[in-house]
């Protein structure tokens, strides 16, 4: 399952030009309200600085989002992006009074956090870094060359970070290990045709975006051409 089938925003609340600091919370409806104690006292002793936070939940009271969208309203400083997490998702994970599941929205920020990290390093990693190179001229290998070694570093900055955070409460049982481990990938591969087709295209993509400086191609013909290639040679005959 793809982490968008995971999580998909229910809704935005306020508006800031720009945000000072990012935060990210994992909650479940009966953790909301400390939260919005935390978030209350945080805009109230930073009054110039903008917050934009993130707001993992599998579950939330109706009263609580209307207090939210109070809250929101009347604090200039501060914009809310609330997400819902599929409450199936890790259905099969240990669950009791003192562990909710609202924990395991955290491996979710980590994942997130990872992903946002990994595409500082590319060109094509996040739509801001497209806009930076086209406007200064910079190639995909001016991005690898120069930003891989700091995303690096912050990737594993991060994670260390994480661990000191949450490392104690993201526990899980023997069985549960077990029953990974002894899980065969090639079963979950369908299609070998259509990975293997899958694969080519992407080392041919690849190759058009490391060398789309010398070839005077824009990135956007290397990315459709793929996708436009990918098209062709996966298509069936109930597609054509």
């Amino acid at each position: 399952m793809n982490l968008t089938d995971l999580v998909s925003k229910v809704e935005t609340l306020g508006h800031i030009d720009r945000a000072d600091f990012h935060f990210a919370f994992g909650v479940d409806k009966n953790f909301v309200p400390p939260m919005g104690i935390m978030l209350t006292s945080l805009v109230a002793n930073n009054p110039k600085l903008n917050f934009h936070i993130h707001a993992f939940l599998n579950s939330i009271f109706d009263e609580d989002v209307l207090k939210l969208r109070a809250f929101v309203a009347d604090t200039p400083n501060i914009r809310l992006d609330m997400y819902r997490v599929d409450p199936n998702a890790f259905a099969h994970f240990h669950v009791d009074r003192g562990y909710t599941i609202a924990v395991y929205n955290r491996i979710l920020i980590a994942q997130i956090l990872s992903s946002n990290i990994g595409g500082t390093a590319t060109l094509i990693g996040d739509p801001p870094n497209i806009m930076i190179g086209s406007a200064v001229g910079l190639s995909f290998m001016d991005f690898i060359l120069n930003l891989t070694l700091p995303a690096i570093v912050i990737f594993f900055v991060t994670i260390i970070l994480l661990l000191l955070l949450y490392g104690s409460e993201l526990k899980t049982q023997r069985e549960l290990q077990d029953k990974v481990t002894r899980i065969d990938p090639k079963t979950k591969i369908t299609d070998p045709k259509l990975l293997k087709k899958c694969l080519i295209v992407l080392a041919v993509t690849l190759s058009m975006f490391v060398m789309h400086g010398q070839l005077h191609l824009e990135t956007a013909t290397a990315a459709l051409s793929g996708a436009g290639l990918l098209l062709l040679i996966t298509a069936t005959s109930n597609e054509m």
